[in-house]
């Protein structure tokens, strides 16, 4: 859970490794392909995601529905991916980047993209270079492992931790990541309605899940605030949204579950969303 100076490149280590998903590179791979498998006729082939939501849970509650839209990318050319996710222990009220370096897993290691990375600093005045915000950070580490599951080191990525995450504050990130010239695929990271009953949960995911595929951003944040939808990573959920508006995208939904579906409780339980932008 440290960074190391080794030849002037940054390291970071794994701190969701052995919790979130297994320690073990074997056991890590076991349990990817596991859930790598496709029910007759519950994937088009044709997508390719420029853009998807995914959940960041443990992989036994969330793994099958956050597998279910990276398999998609195996239909796309794009080798980087923009990952944002939720700085869930508050620190800072900036977005947090880190601009070069590489990623560990027990899968190896993921690089960073530097020159995507730069414009993106330079093109967004509430974009800081601060590591420390991905040191303990698990949102964007779990989505590691199924990249390189589907690609090897073949893929380059830039980690953004959403230390804040208004309407304001997303479109001034999306108007930088707008600028980007190099074909990426944005990968939105977050959970949805936290600790409620499996029935509200359900019943406040499919509130909101309809205003992300009609991409209405306004009617998607005051659905959070007039519904008390705790979305962890919504600012990456309006990232999607702008995006699919921007260049007039598609939406699929491809899963929705819970929590409640594995641990049995469904008197607390957590929302998981997958769904994907594509032309």
């Amino acid at each position: 859970m440290a960074f190391i100076m080794m030849q002037k490149e940054r390291i970071r280590k794994p701190c969701a490794s052995g919790t979130f998903y297994p320690g073990d590179r074997e056991d890590l791979m076991a349990v990817l392909r596991s859930l790598d498998f496709t029910p007759d006729g519950e994937m088009e082939h044709k997508i390719s995601p420029a853009a998807m939501i995914v959940p960041h849970a443990g992989y036994i509650y969330s793994g099958r529905t956050a597998m279910m839209a990276f398999r998609y990318l195996r239909n796309t050319n794009a080798r980087t991916f923009i990952i944002a996710g939720p700085d869930h222990y508050g620190t800072t009220n900036m977005v947090s980047i880190q601009s070069s370096g590489t990623w560990e897993t027990p899968l190896g290691s993921a690089k960073i993209n530097r020159e995507v990375a730069a414009g993106i600093l330079k093109n967004s005045d509430n974009v800081v270079e601060y590591e420390l915000a991905h040191l303990s950070e698990h949102s964007i580490e779990v989505q590691i492992p199924f990249l390189q599951y589907m690609f090897g080191d073949n893929f380059t990525f830039v980690p953004l931790s959403l230390g804040t995450q208004t309407l304001e504050s997303m479109m001034m990130l999306f108007r930088a990541l707008n600028e980007i010239n190099e074909p990426y695929v944005l990968i939105s990271s977050s959970d949805l309605d936290h600790y409620e009953s499996d029935t509200v949960v359900r019943e406040k995911d499919t509130e909101l899940i309809k205003t992300v595929q009609s991409l209405d951003i306004d009617s998607f944040y005051r659905t959070l605030l007039l519904r008390g939808v705790s979305a962890c990573g919504y600012g990456s959920i309006a990232l999607f949204m702008m995006l699919a508006r921007a260049r007039r995208l598609k939406t699929r939904l491809v899963h929705h579950t819970t929590s409640a579906e594995t641990s049995g409780d469904y008197s607390s339980a957590v929302g998981y969303l997958s769904m994907l932008a594509y032309s």
